[in-house]
């Protein structure tokens, strides 16, 4: 094993250590993470370790910046997921945590398991594509708003539900908040003190509804074009469409990094867990969903498999042939 770079990034500061191919510590380096800091790292890293791998904390989200000078450079970046270290310091809890412990955890793990994935979801280690890093900020931006637009109708509906009851009345019915909302913030002033207050109220969540709802659809249509523009197939696939294609690729990046479909079940949380040991010679079930792996591209695959069975008949003649045969419903994995 090479030697390992292993930094803990944050937004004004960077930690690092240098650990040999067998785990001993070279050198400790702290300073800031702007780009004056980011060169004298990199300078430090190439004295103390040369040739080493990087091991970054969240090279995919604060990690990024950093993460992008080495790659430029030539240098092997891997990404290291925060909740490995996290688990690291649970078993370990006399060391506490300071950025220097959190920059040796990020470089240990990388020693433990030299197959972390490159940096940027990449295949190899290589600068981001930039049509997938373009489709991946929409996709988060859109994200951002939906989430926004969500809580939003959620404080206005709170407020609806104070309404009196003769103005309720003349709302339409139904469980959609937003014809309710616009129709609320159409009403005139009562003269009642505290309805009015409400529905001035009312009224500024309408526009900021409007306004949100615009830049989601806009954000939707962008993200349309871009795929478009890349020529992938999936937004065609029964169940996934455009938005659910598009979180697939984001959250994927390049599909090549996985060494093979079981890999990918892993990685997103579609792999059954074994309920059993068949230490008595039995059949081994494994009907346990998981709870880890990637939860967005789990909830992509979750939805699709949903509609499937729902809506395409292949799909539906593939599950009775499953349970004719005695597979259960979690899964489809073995007779119970």
């Amino acid at each position: 094993m090479r030697p390992v770079v292993g930094v803990d990034p944050h937004e004004h500061v960077l930690s690092a250590v240098a650990l040999d191919g067998r785990g001993g510590v070279l050198g400790r380096w702290s300073g800031g993470a702007a780009r004056p800091g980011i060169g004298a790292l990199q300078s430090w890293a190439a004295r103390q370790a040369p040739g080493a791998v990087w091991a970054i904390g969240g090279s995919n989200a604060l990690g990024r910046r950093l993460a992008l000078a080495p790659v430029a450079a030539g240098a092997d970046v891997r990404d290291v997921c925060p909740t490995r270290t996290a688990d690291r310091r649970r078993k370990r809890p006399g060391r506490g945590k300071t950025d220097a412990v959190d920059a040796e955890a990020v470089a240990r793990e990388l020693l433990a398991d030299p197959g972390l994935p490159h940096a940027f979801k990449a295949a190899a280690p290589g600068l981001p594509d930039p049509a997938r890093e373009a489709l991946a900020v929409l996709v988060r931006a859109r994200h951002r708003v939906v989430d926004h637009h969500r809580r939003l109708l959620t404080e206005a509906d709170a407020v609806l539900g104070e309404l009196p009851a003769a103005v309720a009345e003349r709302l339409p019915g139904g469980a959609k908040t937003p014809p309710r909302l616009r129709a609320a913030a159409r009403r005139r002033r009562t003269g009642e003190r505290a309805t009015d207050l409400r529905l001035r109220l009312l009224r500024a969540h309408a526009r900021r509804e409007r306004v949100l709802a615009a830049e989601r659809d806009a954000l939707g249509r962008e993200i349309e074009q871009l795929l478009g523009e890349l020529g992938t197939s999936l937004p065609a696939l029964c169940g996934l469409g455009p938005l659910g294609a598009a979180d697939l690729l984001a959250e994927v990046g390049d599909p090549r990094r996985f060494r093979s479909a079981d890999a990918f079940a892993s990685d997103t949380g579609t792999a059954p867990i074994p309920a059993s040991s068949a230490e008595d010679g039995g059949q081994a079930r494994h009907d346990r969903l998981s709870r880890y792996g990637n939860r967005r591209l789990n909830s992509v695959l979750h939805v699709m498999a949903v509609t499937r069975l729902r809506t395409h008949p292949e799909t539906q003649a593939f599950v009775a042939r499953a349970r004719a045969a005695g597979k259960s419903t979690p899964g489809w994995s073995g007779p119970r």
